[in-house]
């Protein structure tokens, strides 16, 4: 196998186990976000999973930007959250 496929199939591999490590905050966010938030935020995870497993040969490189983008949405709705609709712990 080439370098550099393999390479690229170990930054796709950090970029799916990020993302499953990821897993356990966003499902508990229930302790903060109201359950409709935490809803859409599984669903935002669940594509990012689906996006990184479609684009792990395809895309390599791009799999590890999913779980940045999914914490930004994490920090974005609780942030948001707390300041426009109240929430508290």
């Amino acid at each position: 196998m080439d370098r550099g496929v393999v390479v690229r199939r170990a930054v796709a591999t950090v970029g799916v186990a990020l993302l499953v490590v990821e897993a356990p905050l966003v499902f508990s966010s229930g302790l903060v976000m109201p359950l409709w938030a935490v809803v859409l935020l599984g669903a935002i995870w669940l594509a990012a999973l689906v996006l990184s497993i479609r684009w792990f040969v395809s895309r390599p490189v791009v799999v590890p930007l999913l779980p940045l983008v999914v914490v930004a949405a994490w920090f974005v709705m609780v942030t948001v959250g707390e300041q426009l609709l109240g929430w508290q712990a």
